[in-house]
């Protein structure tokens, strides 16, 4: 695949594909193109979702899950719309 192709966001094969690799003992983060901070990761013989983002000044990661979500459920809204929660300023209480 060209580099300059441009990237799909991940899928339901996807996910299967990655379970069966974590199962087998491979590690590490696969970012979901289609939403920036999203990565389906695998360790410890599973697969997890998580969202990694800022909080003010320091990153945070949020575990949103096993492989039995379905990316487009681990898909926030905001990150449909192309903006990610965290980016998002949040409202000043008055």
């Amino acid at each position: 695949m060209s580099s300059n192709a441009p990237m799909k966001p991940l899928t339901a094969a996807n996910v299967r594909e990655c379970a069966r690799r974590a199962f087998l003992g491979e590690v590490g983060d696969i970012p979901d193109p289609g939403c920036a901070g999203l990565m389906l990761r695998m360790r410890e013989k599973k697969v997890t979702w998580s969202y990694r983002g800022k909080l003010g000044a320091k990153q945070k990661r949020w575990n949103l899950g096993g492989d039995h979500i379905d990316p487009t459920t681990a898909r926030p809204v905001q990150c449909r719309q192309g903006r990610a929660p965290c980016r998002q300023r949040p409202r000043r209480s008055r």
